[in-house]
């Protein structure tokens, strides 16, 4: 029986009228509630079409409790369905649906690739293939931010910025503190934010610099880092997975810190792929450069093989992974997040490695992020295949809690959440970034806008220097347009820079971290970032 003659049946009965209105003000109150209950804790991700699809879906099973009432009714020979048989009907259908339709609560995996550019990466067009597993990923599952930028070009300054979205002069001042600072108790870490709203929080790193003396263990119920006993990518995956299938209880948030493919390249066998036998290591090819001046494109191809097949190794890693999830079933209520602290530089400005200017060889990086739906029927999912505007790494802490429905408000964070432009309730803007790379008594400074980037910088005892690049006509940045350029551009983004560097500053208070252990003074001397 339908709704239609449901209705009309009671109106032909005595009294019908009356029992046929509150019947229908009973089931649109319930279809109200059941709309309300199943969106309200992801109202920040719906938008208008996704909630005339949601009404539609309730409006259909409102249609069935009628329909079901009806034919109780008929059953019991009591004529028109009654209110109350209405209600009845309502608990049996729609609360049963509440309930299969929620996701067990998110869990979330932010992977942290070191030293990874984006043009190196198939899943961002480079002609190698090495990221496939990323890019099938992308692909069926996550959103690829095609414009993303490291807020530095260094690990010890960028890694900071994504966990607590900050800027790196808010907490750095080599001149004060000089290279080995800790990250500030004053800005929450994002392992902070998501353990006070319910998440269980773990990390694995292989990189010495993110670990509990540099006072990244706040958050995390265990930190637990490498150095000489490292692990390969595979490992270290095996390791993070191995968490996850212990714990059941759901809201796990786990950070991963892969050190590939970091300097000095040395892929596994199994991934060298490109490189040709009597390859010199990395700090052959590196010396030879430093010491003559060896720049030659041979040299720059062997660097470049290696690196390759290390990517190559850490995208297989990813896989299994990612398999895992699949499998298990797990993806489906698994925020994942890749992306990396910085790029890396093969001689396109002059420099090996990362670190000094801020050219988009080292600041362009890859993020890709799965946005789970966390309703079954219909799926509530981000909108963008591609996320195009302009975003940098202080973004990242405010989309994973704005996506999680735990937003952070603190006044030092830098970032904005990128929800309502993923999920359609506002068109994305072009945006803006800025960097910084703050080096002893070398700095650099950077504002990239969709066009232009402007570049202030100073290197060791020489004078500062700024230069312009037109990013449409030289995409390369190796023309830079200069202080004629008509439209004065480079002086309104210098005085744009000035703007972010002075407002940096109002956060910054000098503070003297625990001295580091002679274990890992040694470990960062090894890996460069001390001498």
């Amino acid at each position: 029986m339908s709704p239609a003659s449901t209705l009309s049946a009671a109106r032909s009965a005595p009294g019908g009228r009356a029992r046929a209105w509150r019947a229908w003000i009973v089931v649109l109150l319930a279809g109200a509630a059941f709309v309300g209950a199943s969106l309200w804790p992801w109202r920040h991700l719906v938008n208008g079409d996704y909630l005339l699809r949601f009404c539609g879906f309730a409006a259909a099973l409102c249609a069935v409790v009628l329909v079901l009432a009806a034919i109780v009714s008929r059953l019991l020979r009591r004529g028109p369905a009654s209110a109350s048989l209405v209600a009845a009907a309502s608990l049996a259908v729609l609360v049963p649906v509440w309930a299969w339709n929620r996701r067990a609560d998110i869990d979330v995996i932010l992977l942290h690739l070191d030293s990874l550019r984006a043009d190196h990466c198939s899943a961002y067009g480079y002609e190698r293939e090495t990221t496939p597993r990323l890019a099938d990923f992308a692909r069926r599952h996550g959103v690829r931010f095609t414009r993303f930028f490291s807020q530095s070009a260094g690990t010890d300054k960028s890694t900071p910025a994504y966990l607590c979205s900050i800027y790196p002069s808010m907490f750095c001042d080599p001149a004060t503190e000089g290279p080995l600072f800790a990250v500030p108790a004053r800005f929450p870490l994002l392992s902070e934010y998501l353990a006070r709203a319910g998440w269980r929080c773990w990390g694995f790193s292989s990189n010495p610099q993110v670990n509990a003396q540099r006072g990244y263990e706040r958050g995390f119920e265990a930190l637990e880092t490498w150095w000489k006993s490292s692990p390969r990518p595979h490992e270290l995956m095996a390791r993070l997975r191995a968490h996850l299938e212990a714990s059941t209880a759901g809201r796990d948030f786990v950070f991963g810190l892969v050190l590939d493919p970091h300097m000095p390249y040395t892929p596994a066998p199994a991934f060298d792929l490109w490189s040709q036998p009597g390859t010199p290591d990395y700090a052959t090819l590196q010396s030879l450069h430093n010491d003559r001046g060896v720049a030659g494109e041979a040299l720059i191809g062997a660097v470049m093989d290696l690196y390759d097949g290390e990517i190559r190794e850490v995208d297989a890693a990813l896989g299994e992974l990612f398999d895992w999830l699949e499998s298990s079933g797990r993806i489906e209520r698994t925020l994942v997040v890749v992306t990396a602290d910085h790029g890396e530089k093969f001689l396109e400005h002059g420099e090996f490695g990362h670190g000094g200017l801020l050219y988009d060889d080292v600041t362009h990086i890859p993020l890709v992020a799965s946005f789970p739906s966390p309703l079954r029927f219909p799926r509530l999912v981000a909108v963008l295949a591609d996320y195009e505007g302009l975003a940098s790494h202080i973004d990242l802490l405010p989309t994973i809690l704005g996506f999680v429905g735990a937003p952070a408000s603190d006044a030092h964070i830098r970032g904005r959440d990128l929800v309502p432009f993923l999920y359609g309730r506002q068109p994305v803007p072009e945006g803006e970034v800025y960097m910084e790379e703050l080096v002893d008594d070398t700095f650099a400074r950077a504002l990239r806008t969709p066009t232009h980037k402007a570049l202030w910088f100073r290197r060791q005892d020489e004078a500062e220097q700024q230069a312009l690049f037109d990013l449409v006509a030289d995409p390369g940045e190796h023309s830079p347009a200069g202080e004629g350029e008509p439209s004065g551009r480079l002086a309104a983004m210098r005085r744009e820079i000035d703007r972010y560097l002075a407002e940096s500053r109002r956060f910054y208070q000098r503070e003297d971290g625990a001295p580091l252990d002679e274990a890992t003074r040694q470990a960062l001397e090894e890996l460069g970032y001390t001498h």
